[in-house]
């Protein structure tokens, strides 16, 4: 049985996220979608677990998890380095251990399985079929909406 799971902050959910969680059901058995929530950032968890459970209601093999960290003890997701995926990729092997795969649409989607020892696939990483950014959207959600 294949276990995946894709992670992200979700701010907010998008129609690039809900594609590439409906790839990610493609590839494995059964998926875990983890939210992950800074202690710096304002919308609350409940709210996006609840905009991913609304798009997936009627999936049975998946299992959407809100993570709460603090910044002080987790460098924030939106960083990418290679010593940011090393942290992460530690934290994840604690969440997932029976997990096999990880699906991302970004570059360090890569660095993240290398480091857990498990296999990536990439989703759309040059948002050429989703041309939508939840960053451009915080920034200026009328033009940037899809």
């Amino acid at each position: 049985m294949c276990k995946a799971f894709v992670f992200g902050k979700f701010i907010p959910f998008n129609s690039g996220h809900e594609a590439m969680i409906r790839f990610a059901l493609s590839e494995c058995d059964f998926l875990t979608v983890l939210i992950c929530c800074s202690d710096k950032e304002l919308l609350p968890g409940s709210m996006r677990k609840q905009w991913i459970v609304n798009a997936f209601a009627d999936i049975p093999n998946i299992e959407i998890i809100v993570f709460d960290y603090e910044e002080d003890e987790l460098p924030g997701t939106f960083i990418t380095s290679h010593e940011v995926s090393a942290v992460w990729s530690e934290k994840f092997k604690e969440l997932f251990p029976d997990h096999s795969l990880v699906i991302t649409s970004e570059i360090y989607g890569e660095q993240v399985a290398s480091f857990m020892g498990i296999r990536h696939i990439p989703f759309d990483p040059e948002k050429k079929l989703y041309p939508v950014s939840a960053t451009k959207i915080r920034t200026d959600a009328f033009d940037n909406w899809g």
